[in-house]
């Protein structure tokens, strides 16, 4: 199970900072933010210790807030402070 601060690399080859996760009707889902670049964000679900991006409109309207009050925003602090 993904926890949040935890680094993954994705199928594109790409690292991402898990920043929140959340419970929503029984599935969890997990916001991830790329760790060069903070405007490249992925929500998924993840299922059976995978992770699959929501693809579902309806679901994302759903899940972002929640995952929103859950973001831990000192992962984007720690990556000001590496760009300085």
């Amino acid at each position: 199970m993904l926890e949040f601060g935890d680094v993954i690399t994705l199928e594109n080859n790409k690292e991402y900072i898990v920043a929140s996760i959340c419970e929503y009707e029984g599935q969890f889902y997990s916001y991830l933010v790329n760790s060069s670049n903070s405007e490249d964000c992925i929500l998924g679900i993840i299922e059976n210790d995978d992770l699959k991006p929501v693809q579902d409109p309806e679901v994302f309207v759903e899940v972002m807030p929640l995952i929103l009050d859950n973001v831990d925003m000192s992962i984007f602090d720690e990556e000001e402070d590496n760009e300085q």
